[in-house]
């Protein structure tokens, strides 16, 4: 497995409430988007990586449970200080991750980053926006191209701190020697199309590729954090 990641505050931020996650050994690689007031969104995403990454070199098993648990531990750690320290009240974060086993994928989810499978030539966007435009979407009342100018596009339904408890999404894929395996912010995801994603994986080097996918993003304004974090199956870490 091998492992590329960008990451850049953008042109608008003050600060870079993303934060990622790259750990070889076990063949693991998140990323985490942090909301919430000043300091608080980066640390909200700094503790939902932090955490991850401690469970998981911690704990042997089947990797969905891991993550599952994982993603439980680093909620309710993050809810617990929001709950109990005034300077980070109602912080949260996004969190998607991503562990391969032999030629098995699990992804974890919560919130509005997203991971995107490149294989064979297709590409699947492995995961839904925990958001309310995502809802509107999913549900038929507005289309593609109204949930990419919506006002609300990120109001979030579903992030870990939002409760003491949250719904983690856990989903499990098949992959190949040579498949892509992306995760990034939505502030990459906002300014590409999925269409435009897909072509930079297929053609550019993929040590080039996530340079490429965070300068257009740049380039289009770079109005939230960027970050991108790609997996390549098979091959030295």
């Amino acid at each position: 497995m091998r492992f590329y990641a960008k990451t850049h505050i953008g042109k608008v931020r003050k600060s870079n409430q993303d934060a990622y996650l790259i750990v070889p050994e076990s063949k693991l690689m998140a990323v985490a988007d942090g909301m919430g007031g000043h300091l608080a969104g980066d640390i909200a995403s700094a503790m939902a990586i932090d955490i991850l990454k401690e469970y998981v070199i911690k704990h042997q098993g089947i990797p969905e449970e891991i993550l599952f648990e994982a993603f439980n531990e680093a909620n309710f750690r993050i809810y617990e200080k929001a709950r109990t320290d005034s300077k980070y009240f109602n912080m949260g974060t996004t969190l998607t991750a991503a562990m391969i086993t032999d030629n098995r994928l699990v992804i974890g989810h919560v919130g509005d980053s997203r991971a995107y499978l490149l294989q064979e030539n297709e590409f699947f966007q492995l995961t839904n926006d925990h958001s309310f435009v995502g809802e509107l979407l999913r549900n038929g009342n507005i289309t593609s191209n109204e949930a990419n100018s919506h006002p609300q596009k990120n109001m979030l339904v579903r992030a870990l701190g939002m409760s003491a408890t949250v719904d983690v999404d856990i989903r499990l894929f098949e992959v190949e020697k040579g498949s892509k395996i992306l995760i990034s912010s939505d502030g990459l995801t906002n300014m590409l199309l999925k269409e435009e994603i897909k072509e930079i994986l297929s053609t550019v080097e993929p040590q080039y590729a996530v340079e490429q996918l965070v300068e257009i993003a740049l380039d289009r304004g770079g109005t939230d954090n960027i970050t991108a974090v790609l997996g390549v199956v098979g091959g030295d870490a």
